[in-house]
């Protein structure tokens, strides 16, 4: 089973304001705003929180800490310099040495991935390959018995 991340296609404010829950951590007592190319640890919703690289047999290579790991960078301006809250950032994992991306991983599955991640599908091998024929026929036949 892969991570749930909370992504929603409503874009309401209402569920924008409900789901706007991902911070990040520093690992320093620094104080002031984070700047591109800090090393922070990213989370999401309740604890456990904190997202770390990890190999799975299906999804994102991610999974919930409780807690914190440094292994993100904030990236897309000067090293040093505060992040610009009006910009868009790259987020780089130095433990998977890999931007996280959009990535079309459709049907069921939040949009996003590595530039090494294989298109939804390609990787089913071996029983997730089987369990994902026999759903497929399961949905089929109880499609064509109503």
């Amino acid at each position: 089973m892969g991570v749930n991340l909370g992504f929603t296609d409503n874009a309401s404010p209402e569920t924008a304001k409900k789901v706007a829950r991902w911070f990040f951590t520093r690992n320093s007592r620094a104080e002031g705003p984070l700047v591109y190319g800090e090393v922070v640890a990213m989370a999401v919703g309740k604890d456990p929180s904190f997202l770390c690289h990890e190999k799975r047999t299906s999804g994102i290579n991610l999974t919930y800490c409780s807690r914190p790991v440094f292994e993100w960078r904030l990236m897309g301006g000067p090293a040093g310099q505060p992040v610009d809250l009006d910009r868009y950032i790259a987020i780089y994992n130095e433990k998977a040495g890999e931007f996280f991306i959009f990535f079309d991983r459709t049907p069921g599955m939040a949009d996003v991935g590595w530039p090494s991640s294989e298109r939804w599908g390609a990787g089913l091998k071996g029983e997730l390959l089987e369990r994902a024929k026999k759903a497929v026929i399961d949905a089929l036949l109880s499609a064509a018995a109503s």
